[in-house]
C-alpha cells in the first residue's frame, strides 16, 4: 500500500490487518515499487493514492503492471472529475478505484474482489501450463502411435496380401471360402433305403426301445427280478435312492452280459413272439375333413399289444402328422378298454383362412362437382349445392388391415394352401397424414375432401382466377381445386386436385379429380382426368377418364376412353370413337351426313391402356435388371479366373523365394572354394530367379488391382439393381391399384339410344360386335351370353337389339 497521509495509510493498513491480510505499507513510491521487484512472492493488490509527492499514483500503478503483471491494481482518488479519472484508469490499465472519502465496508468488499480475481488469475496460468505440458505429452504419444499406426499397417498390407493369395489358391482348387454355409444333418447323414421322415425315425425308435426291454426282461427274468413297465410320467416323478439302481444293476448286468455273449444280436428275441394281427385288435377312424384320426381298442388281451404295434397301424394307414407322443400313446395303452371313447391318436393343423382389407370413408367419396342446368344447356356451377368440407384435424378414412391364413395339413401330411389375403390401395395425398399403425388417415388443413381412382386421399383447399388461363397466369401446378372463371387456353397446361372451368381450347389437363366445364372442351389434343368430366359439348378432342364423361349437347369428331359411363342423353354422338367400360346412353348417334361412329361397351380399354404401358415398363426394367446381372456373372467370372491366375504368380514367388535359399548356400561355398567362374555363373542364375519373382509381383498386383476393380462394378451394378427393384416395386404397386379400380365394378355391355342411332354404327363389346344395318329408334343394344346345351354347353356371346328401358 502506497499512501501520502499517513492518517489514511494507517486507518487502511489496520482495517486490512484486522481482516486477516498480510499488509506493507510505504510512504515514498520508489521504494515501494523497488520491494515490489525485490520480494519472491508476488503481492496479490496494490493500493496507491492518486496524488502522491513525486509520482502520481497512476504512474506507479504503471510501473507496478510492468513489474508484476497479475497483481491487481486498486487506485484511491481525491478528486471527482470523472474525465481525470477515466484517463488514469486507461494508463495504468487499473482493475478498480475508489473515491474519497470511502467507507470501511466498501474497501473491504472491493479489496476482497480484487483478491479473488488474483487467486483465479493465478489459477487459470497454472491450468494453462498444465494443459501445455499435457499438450506437448498427447502430441509426443500421438507421434508415437503415428510410427506404430504405420508400422502395423504395412504388416496389415502384407497379412491381406497373403490371405488373398492363400483365398485365390483355395478358390482356384475349387474350395469355397467364408461360404457361411451352415453344415446340416442331411449334408452327413448317409443315404438310407428308407424315407427321411418323422414317421420312420419314431418307428426305429420303437423298434430299438423294444429290443432293449426284451433284453433287460431276460436279463432281469434270470435273477428272479420282474420288472414292470410303467408310463413316462410315472417315471419322472418316481424317486429312488443311488443305491436302489447300483443294487438293481449289479444284479442284472452279468445276466446282460451273458445274454449278449449267447445271442450276439441282443435285439432278437430267442423265443418266437405270437403274431399280433393288427385289424383284430384296432379299430381306427378318420374324421370327414381328414385332420383328426382316432383309435379304439377292440379286444382285452392287451398284453401282447406295445406302442410299436399302433404306429404301425398309423403307418398302414399313412398317417405321418400330428401323432401323439409315444408316451402318451403307451399311457393310453396300458389302461384302455374295448367300451372306452375313441383316442384322439393324431390331429392335424387346422386352416385358418384370410381376412380380406377393409375401407371406410368418412365422406362423400363420388361426389360430383356439378351445378345446376340452365335453359341453354349450359352448367350454372356457382350455385353446386352442399360441397363436402372438412375441418383441421378431421378423420377422413380408416382401414381394416388384412390378416394373413395359415396353411393346414392334414393327419396324412397333406398341405392345404390359402391365398394371400385381399388388400386394397390406402394413401394420403396432399392435405392429409397417415395414422402411426398406417390404419387411418386424417385431415391436415380444411377444405374439400377427395378420393382419387387410385384410392389416394387428399383435402384440397381452391385457387381462383378471375379471368382466362393464359399468358398472364402461365401454367398452373396447384396442389388443389382451381377454379377458372374465363377460358382455358390453347397450349397451357393445368395440374391440380379438381378443375372448374368455362371453357378449354387446346389445352393440356392433368387433374387427379373431376373437370367441370360450364360450356365445352374444344380442339384439345390430351384430357387425363382421374375422376368424371361434364360439359356442355366436346369436339374434335381426346379424353382420357376413371370417371363418368357428362354431356348436355354433342360429342363430335373425338375420341374418348372412359372407365365410367358416357351419358348424352339429351345430345348427340357423331363421327366418334368411344369406349366406355360401363355403358353409353345418349340421345341421338349418328349422321346421315357424317361418318358413323364406333361405339365400344363393356370393357375398360382406357385402364386396359394404362396396364400395358406399366407393364411394357416393367419389361424393359426386368430386361435391363436381366442385363446387369449376367454383367455381374462375367465379373464374377473374371474374379475366379483372377483367383487362379494370382495362384499361380504366388507359386512362382514361393518356388522363386526356396530356389534362392538352396543358391545361397551353394554360393557360400564357391566363394569361399575361390572358384569365382562358376560363382558368377550361380550370381547370373540367381539374379534371373529374382527377375522372375519380381515379375510374377507385378502380375499378382496387377491381379489384385483388377479384383478391385471389379468390387467396385459389382457394387454399382448391384446398387443399380436395387434402383431398378425399388422401381419395379413402384410400378407394381401402380399395376395393382389400376386392376383394383378396374375390378371394383362388374362392365356393362349396352348402348341405351333414348331417340334414334344412325344405320352403319359399331358396336363392340368383350366377346361380340355389331354393326347396324338399319336405323332404330328408342333402343337398348346389350351383349348376351348363352349355353348351347342347359349349364354344361358351351358359352356364347351375341349382340341383341331390345326396347328402351328393358
Amino acid at each position: 500500500m502506497i499512501e501520502s497521509t499517513v492518517a489514511l495509510r494507517n486507518r487502511i493498513q489496520a482495517l486490512l490487518s484486522d481482516s486477516g491480510y498480510h499488509v506493507n505499507s510505504f510512504n515514498v513510491s520508489q521504494e515501494a515499487l523497488e520491494d515490489l521487484e525485490a520480494v519472491m512472492e508476488e503481492y496479490a493488490l496494490i493500493i496507491s493514492s492518486y496524488m502522491m509527492p513525486k509520482m502520481k499514483g497512476d504512474e506507479i500503478l504503471k510501473h507496478a503492471k510492468v513489474l508484476a503483471p497479475d497483481t491487481q491494481r486498486l487506485l484511491i482518488s481525491d478528486t471527482g472529475d470523472m474525465q481525470t479519472l477515466i484517463s488514469a484508469i486507461n494508463f495504468a490499465d487499473i482493475n478498480a478505484c475508489l473515491i474519497l472519502p470511502i467507507k470501511d465496508d466498501e474497501l473491504l468488499n472491493q479489496v476482497t474482489l480484487c483478491c479473488d480475481q488474483y487467486e483465479t488469475t493465478k489459477k487459470q496460468k497454472t491450468l494453462k501450463g498444465v494443459i501445455h505440458r499435457q499438450n506437448k505429452q498427447l502430441f509426443q504419444i500421438a507421434s508415437n502411435f503415428k510410427k506404430k499406426d504405420t508400422i502395423c499397417s504395412k504388416q496389415i498390407e502384407k497379412k491381406k496380401m497373403e490371405i488373398r493369395i492363400l483365398e485365390s489358391r483355395i478358390r482356384s482348387a475349387g474350395g469355397l471360402v467364408n461360404s457361411g454355409k451352415p453344415v446340416l444333418l442331411t449334408d452327413i447323414l448317409p443315404q438310407q433305403e428308407d424315407a427321411f421322415s418323422a414317421g420312420s425315425l419314431g418307428a426305429q425308435f420303437l423298434t430299438v426301445k423294444e429290443q432293449i426291454r426284451h433284453m433287460m426282461e431276460t436279463a432281469a427274468s434270470s435273477c428272479d427280478i420282474r420288472l414292470s413297465p410303467i408310463s413316462y410320467r410315472q417315471a419322472v416323478d418316481f424317486k429312488g435312492t443311488e443305491n436302489n439302481y447300483q443294487d438293481l444293476v449289479k444284479q442284472i448286468l452279468p445276466s446282460l452280459y451273458a445274454f449278449i455273449e449267447k445271442n450276439g444280436n441282443p435285439g432278437t428275441p430267442t423265443h418266437k413272439k405270437e403274431e399280433v394281427i393288427l385289424e383284430e385288435q384296432f379299430a381306427l377312424t378318420v374324421s370327414k375333413d381328414k385332420f383328426r384320426a382316432f383309435i379304439q381298442i377292440k379286444t382285452t388281451d392287451i398284453q401282447n399289444l406295445s406302442v410299436a404295434h399302433v404306429m404301425q397301424v398309423l403307418e398302414k394307414n399313412k398317417i405321418v402328422n400330428g401323432v401323439m407322443t409315444p408316451d402318451v400313446i403307451e399311457s393310453w395303452l396300458y389302461r384302455a378298454l374295448p367300451d372306452d371313447a375313441p383316442f384322439m391318436i393324431a390331429e392335424g393343423r387346422e386352416v385358418q383362412y384370410p381376412i380380406d382389407a377393409k375401407i371406410r370413408y368418412h365422406f362423400p367419396t363420388n361426389f360430383l362437382h356439378a351445378g345446376k342446368m340452365n335453359e341453354d344447356g349450359s352448367i350454372n356451377f356457382r350455385d353446386r349445392g352442399e360441397i363436402p368440407h372438412v375441418a383441421e384435424d378431421a378423420f377422413l378414412a380408416s382401414k381394416i388391415l388384412p390378416e394373413k391364413g395359415k396353411p393346414g395339413i392334414t393327419i396324412f401330411g397333406k398341405q392345404i394352401s390359402v391365398e394371400d389375403p385381399v388388400d386394397l390401395s390406402f394413401s394420403c395425398g396432399s392435405g392429409t397424414r397417415m395414422s402411426e399403425d398406417g390404419a387411418r388417415i386424417y385431415a391436415v388443413t380444411a377444405g374439400q375432401p377427395h378420393l382419387d381412382a387410385m384410392g389416394n386421399v387428399s383435402v384440397c383447399p381452391e385457387f381462383q382466377i378471375k379471368g382466362d388461363l393464359g399468358f398472364e397466369t402461365g401454367d398452373v401446378n396447384f396442389d388443389g381445386n382451381v377454379v377458372v372463371n374465363g377460358c382455358v387456353k390453347p397450349g397451357f397446361k393445368v395440374k391440380c386436385a379438381s378443375l372448374t372451368a368455362q371453357e378449354i381450347q387446346g389445352a393440356h389437363i392433368d387433374i387427379q379429380g373431376d373437370l367441370n366445364v360450364s360450356m365445352g372442351i374444344v380442339d384439345t389434343e390430351l384430357v387425363n382426368v382421374k375422376g368424371s368430366v361434364q360439359a356442355k359439348f366436346v369436339r374434335n378432342s381426346k379424353i382420357n377418364a376413371f370417371g363418368d364423361l357428362i354431356v348436355q349437347r354433342e360429342i363430335l369428331d373425338s375420341r374418348i376412353h372412359l372407365s365410367g359411363a358416357c351419358v348424352n342423353e339429351n345430345g348427340s354422338i357423331v363421327n366418334s370413337e368411344i369406349c366406355a367400360k360401363m355403358g353409353i346412353r345418349a340421345g341421338n348417334i349418328g349422321k346421315k351426313t357424317a361418318k358413323p361412329s364406333t361405339l365400344t361397351v363393356g370393357v375398360d380399354e382406357h385402364t386396359n391402356l394404362l396396364v400395358n404401358r406399366v407393364d411394357s415398363e416393367l419389361n424393359i426394367n426386368t430386361r435391363t435388371v436381366n442385363e446387369l446381372e449376367t454383367e455381374l456373372e462375367d465379373l464374377e467370372k473374371e474374379d475366379q479366373s483372377l483367383h487362379g491366375s494370382i495362384s499361380q504368380h504366388a507359386h512362382v514367388q514361393d518356388r522363386a523365394q526356396l530356389e534362392l535359399r538352396d543358391i545361397e548356400k551353394k554360393m557360400e561355398n564357391l566363394k569361399a572354394s575361390g572358384n569365382m567362374a562358376a560363382f558368377q555363373k550361380v550370381s547370373k542364375l540367381v539374379k534371373e530367379i529374382q527377375e522372375r519373382a519380381a515379375e510374377a509381383e507385378v502380375n499378382i498386383n496387377k491381379g489384385f488391382d483388377r479384383q478391385d476393380e471389379i468390387l467396385q462394378e459389382t457394387l454399382q451394378k448391384k446398387g443399380r439393381i436395387k434402383e431398378f427393384e425399388t422401381l419395379e416395386k413402384s410400378l407394381l404397386d401402380q399395376k395393382k391399384r389400376l386392376l383394383e379400380f378396374s375390378n371394383r365394378n362388374e362392365p356393362l355391355p349396352e348402348v341405351k339410344v333414348a331417340k334414334k342411332i344412325e344405320s352403319g354404327t359399331k358396336i363392340f363389346a368383350a366377346n361380340s360386335s355389331m354393326t347396324l344395318f338399319n336405323s332404330n329408334s328408342r333402343c337398348s343394344i346389350r351383349e348376351f351370353a348363352r349355353r348351347s346345351d342347359g349349364n354344361s354347353g358351351i358359352v356364347s356371346h351375341e349382340m341383341r337389339i331390345g326396347e328402351y328401358g328393358k
